[in-house]
């Protein structure tokens, strides 16, 4: 029984929904956000009611910045919520490059942005968990944009052993959640019924 009652806040918390949160609708002009039941469900925005920020987090001596888009109501002078875009970022320009990114595709069109040289796929793959925390996509990136990448693969690979642990721990939390299920109405909205 104790083993029950100190598991029962697990069910909610963790190993509950995999990634694929956010859905950017630009021929509505919608942002669609997946929240669990337990927070009222999925919430959808109206584009031009958003407002983008780039947080700045710090955790000891390590800075961190989140990109968050807050919503305003139509006179634009009172906000009732706020969400995260993407996952913690090392430097500010790279927030700025997604939110400009994320602007002109809605504004612009999916014409005017490039295909993202790596993406979340909906089928899980122990491969898929090691890319995500060895980070090796944002190695690449940081070496085209020529920044001296030589010390972070030192540290990768010190530490390769823990990142091999979290991978396998990601795949498990994957294979352990649920697929995130949109209502009829927004797959509807999105073009996929």
């Amino acid at each position: 029984m104790d083993i029950f009652i100190l598991n029962l806040p697990l069910k909610n918390d963790w190993f509950t929904y995999r990634h694929a949160p956010i859905r950017f609708n630009r021929r509505t002009r919608q942002v669609h956000v997946f929240y669990t039941p337990r927070f009222g469900g999925p919430r959808s925005y109206d584009w031009d009611a958003l407002t983008a920020q780039i947080l700045e987090t710090g955790r000891g001596k390590v800075t961190y910045y989140v990109l968050t888009m807050t919503a305003a109501d139509p006179s634009g002078r009172y906000y009732y919520d706020r969400f995260e875009v993407g996952n913690q970022l090392l430097h500010r320009e790279e927030g700025i490059r997604w939110w400009e990114y994320i602007r002109r595709f809605m504004e612009e069109g999916p014409d005017s942005v490039p295909d993202p040289d790596w993406t979340l796929s909906e089928r899980l793959s122990l491969r898929e968990s090691f890319v995500r925390w060895f980070a090796l996509h944002e190695l690449r990136r940081e070496r085209a944009l020529g920044l001296n990448v030589r010390p972070a693969i030192a540290r990768i690979i010190l530490i390769s052993p823990f990142l091999a642990l979290f991978s396998i721990g990601h795949f498990i939390s994957m294979l352990t959640s649920r697929h995130v299920q949109w209502p009829q109405e927004i797959r509807q909205a999105c073009g996929e019924e």
